[in-house]
């Protein structure tokens, strides 16, 4: 199969995981935990676990989705979100390291009842204004000095509600967003 016959959202996925993965490995090197939000089944989550399982030293890995979909849901509908075990699939996957931590719920209600500290990397992939919104709110001050969150859509044209959110709540929070062709912006802290 030559690189013509291989899809677009798998090329971007390759980069998307290029882009985590180098600046998680950068983010490990200051305080604070990793967080995920917008899980899906886990597998950039597993990816980066395997990669960086030695280097987490005493962090933590906090994934929280939803793990649902209902008609009628702001956020994007995959398959995967129609499986009424989910959860309980992704909380297997990843129940073999010890710094990994799977909650499900809205971020809205589940990350205020969190005790969560510092946070060195933060990647937001949840395919909603709302929540990546509240999460950039919320999350902004437990940022660490040379941490890094990382928006997982914010360039693509499917989520411009997003982008226009998130460029109006950074600016009021005197913070800039580096946009990248993959479609993800990252915020250097």
């Amino acid at each position: 199969m030559g690189s013509k016959d291989v899809g677009v959202i798998p090329k971007t996925i390759v980069w998307r995981t290029y882009v985590l993965d180098f600046l998680l490995g950068h983010a490990l090197k200051v305080n604070g935990d990793v967080i995920e939000l917008g899980v899906l089944e886990g597998d950039t989550a597993d990816f980066l676990c395997k990669k960086y399982k030695d280097e987490f030293n005493g962090r933590q890995f906090y994934l929280l989705d939803l793990f649902e979909w209902a008609e009628g849901d702001l956020h994007t509908r995959h398959e995967s979100l129609l499986d009424q075990n989910l959860y309980q699939r992704v909380y297997e996957r990843f129940k073999g390291y010890e710094f990994v931590h799977v909650f499900k719920g809205d971020v809205a209600d589940t990350l205020p009842t969190m005790k969560l500290n510092q946070i060195a990397f933060a990647h937001i992939d949840m395919n909603a204004a709302t929540p990546e919104l509240f999460s950039l709110e919320y999350l902004a001050p437990k940022m660490s000095e040379g941490g890094y969150m990382v928006f997982d859509d914010y360039g693509w044209w499917g989520y411009s509600e997003q982008k226009r959110l998130l460029d109006k709540a950074l600016e009021a929070l005197n913070l800039e967003i580096l946009e990248l062709p993959t479609g993800q912006g990252i915020v250097f802290f």
